[in-house]
């Protein structure tokens, strides 16, 4: 601490002494009122009471800087001298569904821009809630198939559950057409622009059935069809004979029926 400032640097504490020991600057507002025993500065070579406004950032102070409080709240520096922003949160504070990022060398926040609330998955439909400022991403899955006909991201929630080949609310039958589906039918789907037994969009339509039965004794069951005429096609109806180790039946001569191939 010095008495005298001359060829000190701004901000070197220092003191008064005799009847100016406890004086203030004449820019001194009230508020600074309390800090004239306590805190005096070099300014322009002159011992003044540090206050918020001088034109210095006093660390001593808790000043984090100090734009001669300006009136401009925003440029980096606000009039109790503390900066604009130190974090994105200072930019968007009360504010829902808003996005601003804040530049700690200037300490300005950016453009404020709506919060897409983009999870970079294309199996979701994105928003965000303008009430509680969450965002809400939301599975695409038109027809409740739970699979979606976009392409999702490998690391999202929804990584295998892409690709279906049908999805929309409006069309008959789109939710018994998803990948991987299991389930064989003896009728077709006939939505456009599809196979029409192809249930499980991988661009086949998969017989279920597809063993002939050769005489009593056979060692399976199978399609009462000379071999090598062609298994019946999917909804077609043909002649089936089922043996024990196949059906639990036990008879000599196996019981044969009127079946339709279902297929996938």
């Amino acid at each position: 601490m010095v008495t005298a400032c001359s060829g000190q640097p701004d901000g070197q504490t220092c003191t008064l002494d005799g009847a100016d020991a406890g004086a203030m600057d004449a820019g001194a507002d009230a508020a600074d009122a309390g800090a004239a025993t306590e805190r005096r500065i070099c300014l322009s070579e002159q011992c003044v009471v540090s206050r918020c406004g001088d034109g210095y950032a006093d660390d001593g102070r808790g000043e984090a800087c100090d734009d001669k409080k300006n009136g401009n709240q925003t440029d980096g520096c606000r009039d109790d001298c503390q900066y604009t922003c130190t974090t994105n949160d200072h930019c968007v504070a009360g504010l829902k569904c808003v996005l601003s990022q804040c530049n700690l060398t200037t300490h300005t926040c950016g453009p404020q821009t709506a919060d897409t609330c983009d999870d970079g998955d294309a199996c979701t439909a994105d928003s965000c809630n303008s009430s509680t400022g969450a965002c809400v991403n939301t599975f695409i899955d038109e027809d409740g198939d739970g699979y979606s006909s976009k392409t999702c991201s490998a690391s999202g929630a929804y990584a295998d559950k892409g690709g279906d080949c049908v999805d929309s609310s409006s069309v008959t039958g789109s939710a018994s057409v998803f990948p991987g589906a299991m389930t064989y039918y003896a009728t077709p789907h006939n939505i456009a622009g599809q196979k029409p037994f192809d249930y499980n969009c991988d661009g086949v339509e998969e017989r279920r059935t597809t063993t002939y039965y050769s005489g009593s004794g056979a060692c399976h069951s199978g399609w009462d069809i000379a071999i090598p005429l062609p298994l019946p096609a999917c909804g077609e109806t043909a002649t089936w004979c089922c043996i024990k180790d196949d059906c639990g039946y036990c008879q000599i001569l196996p019981p044969c029926k009127e079946l339709t191939q279902e297929c996938r």
